[in-house]
Parts: C-alpha cells; sequence; structure tokens
C-alpha cells in the first residue's frame, strides 16, 4: 500500500525532500509505548528495560511481549497505543504548516487518496 506522502509526490504536491523534512518532525513528536507506559504509570523503568531486552531477542512489538511476560494487559497495550497514535501528527498537517501545501488541497488530496491509495 502506498503512504500518504508518496502518494502526493507522485501527483506533484510535494517534493520527497519535503517528505523527508516532513517524516523527520513527525519522529519528534513520536513516544515509544514504553515511554508513554511509564508516563501512565503503567511500568517502572526496570519493567522497561527487561521488555526491551526481551524484545531485542525476539524481535515482536514491544506491547506483545510486555503481555507475554503480563506486565501488560491487552487493554493496556490498546490504550497506550491509542495514546501514542493521538500525540503524532499527521503527515498533511505538518505539510500544511510548513507551507509545502494549501490546506484545501491537502484535504482534497487526501480525500482521493483515501477513496483509491494506489492512484
Amino acid at each position: 500500500m502506498q503512504l500518504f506522502g508518496s502518494y502526493l509526490v507522485k501527483k506533484g504536491y510535494v517534493t520527497p525532500g519535503q517528505v523527508m523534512t516532513a517524516l523527520d518532525i513527525q519522529k519528534q513528536t513520536w513516544l515509544p509505548i514504553g515511554r508513554i507506559a511509564l508516563n501512565e504509570g503503567k511500568l517502572t523503568v526496570e519493567q522497561i528495560f527487561i521488555i526491551l531486552n526481551k524484545q531485542s531477542e525476539l524481535n515482536k512489538p514491544f506491547g506483545e511481549i510486555a503481555v507475554s511476560l503480563q506486565m501488560l494487559t491487552s487493554e493496556d497495550v490498546t490504550h497506550l497505543l491509542e495514546i501514542q497514535q493521538k500525540n503524532m501528527r499527521p503527515i498533511g498537517q505538518i505539510f500544511v504548516e510548513l507551507g509545502y501545501i494549501t490546506q484545501p488541497d491537502m484535504e482534497s488530496a487526501l480525500s482521493a487518496f483515501l477513496k483509491d491509495p494506489e492512484a
């Protein structure tokens, strides 16, 4: 599946360099689930290190390992992922804020993308 940034490049709205700049900005707002769990009081620093060490061995998602170790419930992981998603700025919003695309053009492009992402 094509990502929205790639779609905008293909349609001539933004350049690949502008996508990279926006992704760098977006990455700055992304918080790892372990950090969110710590902030929410769901895990301690020690528990996070245990999960991260296990993650390096198993190459599985943080939440999946935390549940298998009974440090978090599936509901906890779902809640933490919702918080993570809410805190991440949409790339389209970043393009508009940087002046790469107008709000109406971004909304129009997003609507078209959601109807046919491969167009």
